[in-house]
């Protein structure tokens, strides 16, 4: 029998680390953890229990929601915009917890503040204006603004004039990729291209039966023929 105790610190870390990478995990990560802490440690493994970490599945679960709280009221951004407003609109809310993994909004660099990364974007902006911008110089401010840039999206939700005049290079393709994989470390092009292919057979099957029918159509209409079944 595990004490009580040494439970609850086990999920405390288990829980911190998780959040540092994110704030919502999937069931699958859950379980992953889980799965992993008792084949790392057999004695954690519950006796009389066919997988033996379903109930550390559960309780690291349970241990992570109340750590979200404790984020949110520590003013943890990812954490805060994916959290229902508690006035405004009845109903109104920024976006369900459960998005949150598009709802993605870490913490700003460690040394930077509001300040420092806006004077960065305004330094952004101005070489916008250049006709040969310096684009690596655009690359590490991009990353470096990422935080600012993810909480005004989220939280002020600006419509996309406001956007393309703030953040100009977000619309270069390269950094239309590039932020795409900032927020969920998939590359935009492989992902579509990657979707395409699954959709190669049923595009084929579909010309091929146009083509069909437009063969039938040109049979009847020219030379009066019944078109061949």
């Amino acid at each position: 029998m595990i004490p009580k105790s040494l439970k609850t610190d086990i999920l405390d870390t288990l829980a911190d680390r998780m959040s540092k990478i994110s704030a919502y995990p999937e069931r699958q990560h859950y379980e992953n953890v889980a799965k992993a802490l008792v084949e790392k440690h057999p004695c954690l493994r519950e006796p009389g229990s066919e997988k033996g970490w379903y109930s550390w599945f559960h309780s690291l679960k349970f241990k992570l929601g109340n750590y979200r709280q404790k984020l949110s009221a520590a003013g943890c951004p990812e954490v805060v915009v994916n959290k229902r407003k508690a006035g405004g609109s009845k109903g109104k809310c920024v976006k369900k917890s459960k998005k949150g993994e598009v709802n993605y909004c870490p913490d700003p660099p460690e040394g930077q503040s509001s300040e420092n990364m806006e004077e960065k974007r305004k330094i952004m902006e101005g070489e916008m204006l250049k006709r040969d911008p310096d684009h690596q110089l655009l690359e590490d401010l991009m990353v470096t603004t990422f935080s600012q840039r993810r909480k005004e999206i989220i939280g002020d939700q600006p419509h996309i004039t406001e956007l393309i005049s703030r953040w100009p290079a977000l619309f270069y393709e390269k950094q239309i990729r590039a932020e795409f994989r900032r927020i969920i470390t998939t590359d935009l092009l492989e992902s579509f291209l990657d979707g395409l292919d699954g959709l190669i057979p049923r595009l084929l099957g579909g010309i091929q039966s146009s083509n069909q029918v437009w063969k039938e159509a040109v049979t009847q209409r020219h030379f009066g023929l019944p078109c061949e079944r």
